[in-house]
């Protein structure tokens, strides 16, 4: 009788572990496609226009290292000036104060706007797209060479 407990316990935590990595790396990848479709539609229907560094923001990451994050100033079409951080930090910092950057805005939403580079359109994706595999990924092999009994 207890065999058969300790059987059925381990046969309901294998599935919990398959089905909890499907359904996490299901939704990283869900997040995925949103984040892609953003940095799709920005890439076609976005303005173009230059910004300015106007300050390097100075912050840790997780290890403790500095990690540099834009502040930059731009001109939409309607003549406003817009001020945006990046989403993106770096080290050593992309870009220095004074430098003059490429930026993209939502038509509709100036005061939204990205740099236009690889790692602002598309760290996010890559990261989340990665993390998503890499579940699936475990999941899958845990089916595969842990089977049931």
């Amino acid at each position: 009788m207890e065999g058969t407990l300790i059987g059925k316990s381990v046969s309901l935590r294998r599935r919990s572990v398959i089905w909890s990595s499907l359904i996490v790396g299901v939704a990283f990848l869900i997040v995925t496609a949103g984040l892609t479709v953003h940095s799709c539609i920005l890439l076609v229907r976005g303005v173009r226009t230059t910004g300015k560094v106007v300050r390097l923001i100075p912050s840790m990451d997780s290890k403790g290292r500095v990690r540099y994050t834009p502040d930059f100033q731009y001109t939409a079409k309607s003549g406003m000036v817009y001020s945006t951080i990046s989403n993106f930090s770096s080290n050593p910092p992309e870009y220095t104060v004074g430098q003059s950057i490429p930026v993209l805005y939502e038509p509709g939403h100036p005061e939204t706007a990205m740099l236009d580079s690889f790692g602002a359109l598309w760290f996010l994706p890559v990261l989340f797209g990665c993390f998503g595999i890499g579940i699936l990924a475990c999941g899958i092999l845990f089916r595969h060479f842990f089977p049931p009994g």
